[in-house]
């Protein structure tokens, strides 16, 4: 799969068509998304040193591109989301890979864990199960504070507390 450009501005596609958009986003989203882009690996590098696009504001942004995963983006546009509080279609997309991503590595960690303790734990054989019958929602739910799940919570936190003390 060809990774995709995200946070290229042209001038139909501007920064401050966008400012204000990011306050109907969670911080914890926004957060997210701009941790992502302050990681990656260098892809491009130009002479020469960007500034940010926003007017009125002369911030230099750097002057490589980068890519994480399925995305190549300029160096530095998390500046965008944490300075400006912009938030396009394209953020949303990636936030919604994220979440996506996340839950599958937390599902395959809590497996890993459940087959670490299983041959050690009745009672980890049986929250397998229902930790597999469970939606996504409700998993994802389990660990993102959500207290309607607070019993399937606690329970899954016991299961990982106690695989920290089998060898």
């Amino acid at each position: 799969m060809k990774p995709k450009t995200v946070m290229f501005w042209s001038p139909e596609f501007k920064p401050s068509d966008y400012v204000g958009q990011a306050n109907e986003v969670s911080d914890e989203d926004r957060k997210l998304v701009a941790r992502f882009f302050k990681k990656g690996k260098v892809t491009a590098r130009y002479k020469g040193m960007a500034t940010c696009r926003y007017e009125g504001c002369s911030r230099l942004i750097g002057s490589t591109d980068m890519m994480n995963g399925h995305y190549i983006y300029p160096a530095k546009c998390w500046h965008y989301i944490e300075e400006h509080d912009v938030w396009t279609d394209e953020l949303a997309e990636v936030l919604s890979y994220l979440k996506e991503e996340w839950q599958m590595k937390t599902a395959y960690r809590i497996k890993a864990l459940f087959n670490k303790i299983g041959e050690h734990s009745k009672e980890a054989e049986e929250m397998l199960k229902l930790y597999e019958a469970m939606s996504i929602e409700e998993k994802g739910n389990a660990f993102g504070g959500d207290d309607s799940n607070s019993d399937v919570q606690m329970t899954l936190y016991r299961i990982i507390d106690a695989a920290d003390l089998i060898p």
